[in-house]
């Protein structure tokens, strides 16, 4: 739960408050982690240096600890995680680097968010290793793609000490594999994984 991204500031989104509360509260009665995902855009090409990545993840930031203070939650997300795929089409601007523009962005989200919520990052494997994500002091969630005999998790090598879930889409909703899928990805170790279909119908174990 969370919201798409803004080419303007605040470079996020305002959610759904009903879903926000609906999903809280199930999580509540599931007792089980809730990862809400914020798209956030980058800054306007001329805002776009190190300086202006971390004023576009903290006005996002403090946007969203707003938004979540204001839903009359019955209880907080368990992370609330930056997902870099807005405005620019390039990663929120991110996908080239450099690393300091990565590090400013997650810093700013993390200030903005302040002290009552728990900040993380999404990222690609690639992004992850090529940019020295492993050096940012919060957890980060990594895509991968499942295919025909797998995942390529191991392409880009080792992943950090930071790294908390698995993002994976292109799961299979078919009997038997969803499940098949779902044991090899937390076979990985992760605490906190997550499964995106390949189509929008529901998906049965």
């Amino acid at each position: 739960t969370g919201a798409l991204g803004s080419s303007t500031s605040p470079y996020v989104r305002t959610a759904n408050a009903a879903a926000l509360r609906a999903t809280a509260s199930a999580t509540r009665a599931a007792n089980a982690p809730w990862l809400s995902f914020w798209t956030v855009s980058g800054p306007p090409g001329a805002s776009s240096s190190p300086a202006g990545f971390y004023q576009a993840g903290l006005v996002a930031g403090q946007n969203v600890a707003a938004q979540l203070n204001n839903a009359g939650l019955a209880m907080k997300p368990t992370l609330v995680i930056l997902d870099p795929e807005g405005y620019p089409d390039n990663h929120s601007g991110l996908e080239s680097g450099p690393s300091a523009s990565w590090a400013n962005m997650m810093a700013g989200w993390a200030a903005g968010l302040g002290s009552n919520y728990a900040p993380a990052f999404y990222a690609t494997q690639y992004e992850y290793s090529a940019f020295g994500l492993s050096s940012i002091n919060m957890p980060a969630l990594i895509a991968v793609a499942f295919g025909p005999g797998g995942s390529n998790f191991s392409h880009y090598g080792t992943l950090g000490s930071n790294v908390q879930g698995i993002i994976a889409w292109g799961v299979t909703c078919a009997p038997g594999t969803t499940i098949a899928e779902a044991n090899y990805l937390a076979s990985w170790g992760y605490r906190y994984n997550t499964l995106e279909f390949i189509n929008n119908t529901a998906c049965h174990p």
